[in-house]
């Protein structure tokens, strides 16, 4: 083996190549925080169809993986038609789109009840549209540049995830987690707003880092935290759930001291931020194992 080779063989990635892997274990993580919240609401769900699940999962994966790729093509601030090209000249994402429409998706209809499929519908056009960029005659704008509207839409699309788990929205439990996770993902998503305040008020979006400030954003999120304890009266206050949520709480509180007093760790804007979504899983699972009132 020449020297060349044996160099180019040993060498580092390049920076394209780091910044795929990057991006794909960035895609990964949320297909698990988004598969955690659904086996949350399944496991705190009156009655569990584990071949439901696994139809869920799949299609969970296949949802994320598309609507991931076009959040961050509009992200990057590229048009719908420079989306499709992109699409067109990727086998891979083909390949993905492909079977979702053609195995995923009659397979869902056939396993998943209505109103599964109607919250799986709200959750990808809620990941596409508060992002997307729309155009009316001279004036473009995004829904996400209007004060705590991306952090609702956010919030409110992974909070439904419970609901889709569970197949039911009037279970006492299934009720207080879909709002737990949905208010705590909605303070995630500012989280991650706090760290971007510069790249915001570059790309004028009126996040809540720009409108209130690091300091007073970090503040603020601390006081929501601790009003997502009222949810309780979704369980008529039952102990078994204050305590679930108290432990929700607690680690968001040690999430926004970690940004407040040392905010060069950026690993508590992003990896531990959405590891919520798994804590409330593993609690949940906890929960299940020894028995809920339900």
């Amino acid at each position: 083996m020449s020297q060349f080779t044996e160099k180019k063989l040993h060498s580092p990635p390049t920076r394209t190549v780091w910044q795929d892997l990057v991006k794909h274990r960035a895609m990964l993580q949320f297909f698990s925080e988004s598969f955690s919240l659904i086996l949350a609401g399944f496991l705190v769900s009156p009655a569990q169809d584990w071949g439901q699940l696994l139809v869920l999962t799949w299609f969970t994966f296949s949802g994320v993986t598309l609507v991931y790729r076009q959040y961050y093509f509009y992200d990057q601030g590229r048009s719908l038609k420079d989306n499709l090209l992109r699409l067109k000249g990727n086998k891979w994402r083909l390949l993905i789109l492909g079977q979702f429409l053609f195995l995923c998706l009659p397979v869902s209809f056939f396993y998943l009840s209505w109103l599964q499929i109607q919250f799986f519908t709200m959750v990808g056009l809620l990941g596409i549209i508060y992002s997307l960029k729309i155009n009316l005659g001279e004036y473009s704008f995004r829904l996400k540049r209007f004060f705590l509207i991306k952090n609702i839409t956010i919030g409110a699309g992974w909070g439904a995830l419970v609901l889709i788990g569970a197949n039911n929205f009037t279970a006492e439990w299934v009720l207080g987690v879909f709002g737990l996770a949905a208010l705590q993902v909605l303070i995630g998503s500012a989280v991650r707003d706090v760290k971007d305040i510069d790249k915001d008020i570059e790309q004028e979006v009126n996040s809540i880092g720009v409108v209130l400030g690091r300091e007073g954003a970090i503040y603020a999120l601390h006081l929501f935290n601790l009003c997502t304890l009222a949810l309780g009266a979704f369980t008529n206050w039952d102990p078994t759930f204050m305590i679930y949520m108290a432990v929700i709480v607690l680690w968001r509180i040690v999430i926004l001291l970690k940004i407040q007093f040392q905010p060069w760790q950026t690993k508590w804007f992003h990896q531990y931020n959405l590891l919520t979504c798994s804590i409330i899983s593993a609690l949940a699972l906890i929960i299940y194992l020894y028995g809920i009132p339900v």
